[in-house]
């Protein structure tokens, strides 16, 4: 089959060229890169190493120049002028003589601002500006604090370092030296100083490095600038961080060894190799741009592009004639195995080649065509037999499948109502579970009931009975309450008898204190004589007044006597009434009690009835119970043995769906293949 996929191509002589090309370029680039590399960490190494032997150099020389400087100072103290003079200061032959051999000395100096001796109180004796003999340098605390330094340097030079001079206004360098007794007692001192920017002139030349922009300065250990190129930064701090970093160091008491580092200043990037004298006195800095450094990187960089470009021209040259010559013989054996592709089984191709390979392609090309020319016709013949037996199969199959389908329908139909009488059987065998539940419960409500008839039978006779004896206490109620109304009736008689005596004391009374009164008038009437008859009548009416109120009072009595009477007459009669609708109603449930009597009896004799019949309903609860579990296992069986025929039957009909689907795949194959052999011209 043709293949018609499409996308990016290119040609063999492409290929092989770019194969050529490419390692080679790679590894060109790659070298020079290399070289490159190599050369500016080389060239960076020799260009610290050499600003690092500069400045090494350059600081030697200033602490030499330091040293020497010291022993001129000491060298000039140790004459014995200096110390006689001092011993004897008023002496003007000593005073000139001493005089005379500090301008000789200073004569013999380069480059110093001033020679002097002064006592130990700072007055100069002598010096070479005679307008500063007999001046005062120093007082109080200042003159202390030189002294103390002076003796804390012992035998040796106390060196200040470098200053700015008060007299000259430039930078020296200080230094002093004492003068001592023979006993040790410092007597004065010699002072001098050089200036600085004589000795670090003599260090701006740095041709020998041949960088263009390469040149040396001197800050102090504080930073401030002493000696530049550029007039303006002196006195001003340094501004790049390297040595900014190196005065922090020394800010914190170490001594850093010389160094060459890399920093950047104004988005340039330098060098800068650093010396820190001795006593920490000077800083000495020789600094040169990287790029100035670096410049012979550039021309090698320039000539390997050269190089790289020649390279690949003279590469390109040999890839093209390499490629023309490989790419011609595999071209025809392509164009022939493009005609063997489309199904052209007759091609012929030819190839004279000088590369072995090429021509083992050219044979296996004739080989496999004459292998394709004998196999297809051989799978044609095949293919053709094949078809014949798949449709054979395809039919025999699909008529399997159809019986296998009945057989399987039936069979579901079988397990679907073996399941449903299984169903049916589980759910008549619950329904028999809750009827014997119900059976138990009615038996014992039956038994509960029998047991409960008797009770309430028995209960009723004892009502019964009460009922009677309540009934005979009614009636003996009844005529203790008419005794009791017959006895109120009788005490109302004898109370209203009661009632008419006492109107007749009330009577009596009254007429009793009438006559009292009349005696009271006739006792008055007869005077003296009549005094005892009226104390008598006196007496008699207070016995008149109090049988008056006594009867009142038992009038009273007998008023509430009634009424309490009357009272008790009417409850005596309220109580007969409703002990009369008591005996009455008392009759009337024991009428009642002798009805439920009866239906209890009959309720008993029922109950007999039902507790036997629900006796052979629990006999018959058993046998649905046990007939529904058989017919629950039959049908469980019956169902377990569908499924494993109805599984059987899908094993079988998935067996036949593949065998038919083989069979499809088997045509569609076959199908194929016929058209794939159809594809070549035999």
């Amino acid at each position: 089959m043709q293949n018609t996929k499409k996308g990016f191509h290119i040609s063999m002589k492409v290929t092989f060229m770019l194969f050529t090309l490419i390692p080679m370029i790679l590894l060109s680039v790659i070298l020079s890169i290399a070289i490159v590399s190599l050369s500016s960490k080389k060239l960076d190494s020799s260009t610290k190493n050499s600003l690092l032997s500069v400045v090494d150099e350059i600081g030697l020389s200033f602490d030499y120049i330091f040293d020497v400087s010291e022993t001129s100072l000491k060298d000039f103290g140790a004459a014995p002028i200096v110390k006689e003079y001092l011993k004897n200061p008023n002496d003007p032959a000593l005073a000139a003589k001493a005089q005379a051999y500090t301008l000789q000395c200073f004569g013999n100096l380069d480059g110093w601002e001033g020679l002097y001796i002064a006592d130990w109180n700072t007055k100069v004796l002598t010096h070479p500006t005679e307008a500063v003999i007999g001046k005062v340098l120093r007082e109080g605390d200042s003159l202390k604090g030189l002294q103390d330094s002076i003796l804390s340097a012992g035998e040796g030079v106390y060196n200040v370092g470098i200053i700015t001079s008060p007299a000259s206004g430039k930078l020296v360098t200080s230094m002093y030296y004492a003068i001592k007794d023979d006993d040790g007692t410092p007597i004065g001192y010699v002072g001098g100083g050089f200036f600085v920017n004589n000795v670090t002139g003599n260090f701006n030349d740095v041709s020998a490095l041949g960088l263009k922009s390469a040149y040396v300065y001197f800050v102090d250990k504080a930073g401030i600038m002493l000696a530049h190129p550029d007039e303006s930064k002196i006195g001003n701090p340094v501004e790049n961080a390297a040595v900014k970093g190196v005065v922090a160091e020394l800010a914190n008491g170490a001594h850093p060894a010389p160094e060459c580092v890399t920093y950047k200043y104004k988005g340039t990037d330098k060098y800068a190799a650093y010396y820190v004298g001795t006593h920490e006195r000077y800083v000495a800095i020789v600094t040169a741009d990287k790029s100035d450094a670096l410049q012979d990187v550039n021309t090698i960089v320039v000539t390997s592009i050269v190089m790289l470009v020649v390279g690949i021209v003279l590469f390109s040259i040999l890839a093209v004639v390499a490629a023309i010559s490989v790419s011609k013989p595999l071209t025809a054996i392509t164009g022939a195995i493009g005609r063997l592709s489309t199904g052209d089984v007759t091609v012929e191709c030819d190839v004279d080649s000088k590369i072995e390979e090429t021509d083992r392609m050219n044979d296996a090309f004739k080989t496999l065509k004459n292998a394709l020319n004998a196999s297809i016709g051989n799978v044609k013949n095949s293919a053709q037999e094949l078809a014949e037996a798949i449709k054979s199969v395809d039919d025999k199959t699909t008529e399997n499948v159809n019986q296998v389908s009945q057989i399987n329908n039936a069979i579901g139909e079988v397990a679907e109502t073996s399941q449903i009488v299984a169903e049916d059987a589980q759910k008549i065998a619950e329904k028999a579970v809750e009827l014997g539940e119900d059976v138990d419960t009615l038996n014992s409500n039956v038994s509960n009931l029998f047991d409960e008839s008797h009770t309430i039978k028995n209960a009723n006779d004892e009502a019964s009975e009460c009922m009677r004896s309540v009934y005979t206490s009614g009636n003996e109620s009844v005529a203790a309450m008419k005794n009791i109304s017959d006895k109120i009736a009788e005490t109302n008689a004898a109370v209203e008898k009661i009632g008419s005596a006492v109107q007749a004391i009330e009577s009596i009374a009254a007429q009793t204190n009438l006559l009292s009164l009349n005696a009271s008038i006739e006792a008055a009437r007869a005077g003296e004589a009549g005094r005892g008859f009226a104390v008598v009548a006196d007496e008699i009416r207070a016995l008149a007044d109090s049988s008056a109120d006594s009867a009142r009072e038992i009038k009273q009595i007998i008023d509430d006597i009634v009424t309490l009477s009357n009272g008790t007459v009417e409850i005596s009669n309220k109580v007969f009434e409703v002990i009369n609708k008591e005996q009455e109603d008392i009759e009337t449930t024991q009428q009642k009690f002798s009805v439920l009597s009866e239906s209890v009896e009959s309720s008993i004799a029922e109950i007999e009835i039902i507790k036997d019949m629900s006796g052979k309903l629990n006999e018959i609860k058993d046998e649905l119970s046990k007939t529904t579990s058989d017919l629950g296992a039959i049908s469980e069986e019956l169902g377990a043995s569908a499924e494993e025929v109805s599984a059987a039957c899908q094993v079988v009909t998935k067996a036949c769906n593949e065998t038919q689907e083989a069979a499809v795949d088997m045509s569609n194959t076959n199908q194929g293949m016929t058209e794939a052999i159809d594809f070549f011209k035999l």
